[in-house]
């Protein structure tokens, strides 16, 4: 429980946070019709799954059948979360480098399809019973048997493997973005362009660290702390990609606007009550 209840805050933070960016987008009729808002809606959904899922704490019911199902959905959203920013940046790549029109069938069909992909890869490891605690939740586990080099092998090739080729190309899309876009922007603009390079940077955050733990680990004796260390940088995920991909200059407006509302009934409220007293 070491493990959990260093990690479980990161967890939290990342689960709170989406939910604020969901409500936000629920909320919000202009958000909600704005195609790339759409998109980081769904980022925002997986997010909070994958860290909802996460923030169960399955050491304390000793069930295999629960911890086979948490390793299942975490593969699951995790892997979705993966692939949809590479959607994202596939839909960026062809609208803002190629200058293409985005996709007439929606993001719906892609959705649909990364979801189906991500399914099969939580079910694989399930039918090989493969889904024990590894770390802080359920996953993949850490085999010292004859099934050590067969849990790596789905490791690298379900997730890590995948991660790694995703992260090539959010790169790939980011770096031809800024050259591209470089000399467009006016100086005061020039944040618009130099945000791409984070794009890229949260998943390198995330996934370097928890790609030495969960791959090196079978090798060499890691220490609890780096253990820690990579599920924190991995759990905080959703918090970055909320600031990253969330927090555009639009939705600053609109939480501007949000709170000077709240302050004007609170300072509202507080004038009547004030004049109640007086008449009194």
């Amino acid at each position: 429980m070491i493990q959990y209840a260093a990690v479980s805050p990161f967890m939290a933070l990342s689960t709170i946070s989406s939910l604020m960016m969901i409500i936000l987008s629920i909320t919000n009729a202009n958000l909600r019709q704005r195609y790339p808002f759409q998109l980081i809606f769904i980022l925002a959904i997986l997010d909070f799954l994958w860290s909802l899922v996460s923030l169960i704490p399955v050491e304390l019911f000793e069930n295999r059948v629960f911890c086979s199902l948490q390793g299942a959905l975490n593969q699951l959203f995790n892997m979705s979360d993966l692939l949809w920013t590479a959607f994202m940046s596939f839909e960026l790549y062809n609208v803002v480098y190629k200058d293409m029109p985005k996709l007439m069938y929606g993001y719906i069909k892609p959705l649909i399809f990364i979801l189906i992909i991500s399914t099969i890869t939580a079910l694989i490891p399930w039918t090989l019973d493969v889904y024990k605690l590894a770390g802080a939740w359920c996953w993949i586990n850490k085999s010292k048997g004859p099934r050590k080099l067969e849990n790596l092998l789905l490791r690298i090739l379900l997730f890590y493997g995948v991660a790694w080729i995703v992260m090539i190309w959010n790169t790939f899309v980011s770096v031809k973005l800024y050259f591209k876009l470089k000399y467009r922007f006016s100086r005061e603009n020039k944040s618009i362009v130099n945000k791409l390079a984070f794009y890229p940077l949260i998943l390198f955050i995330c996934y370097c660290p928890i790609t030495i733990s969960r791959i090196f680990e079978e090798a060499v004796e890691i220490p609890l702390w780096f253990h820690i260390f990579s599920e924190c940088m991995m759990m905080i995920e959703g918090i970055l990609n909320m600031i990253v991909y969330g927090f555009t200059d639009e939705v600053k407006v609109i939480i501007k606007q949000m709170i000077s509302r709240k302050g004007k009934a609170s300072q509202y409220e507080s004038n009547g009550v004030a004049m109640n007293l007086v008449a009194k």
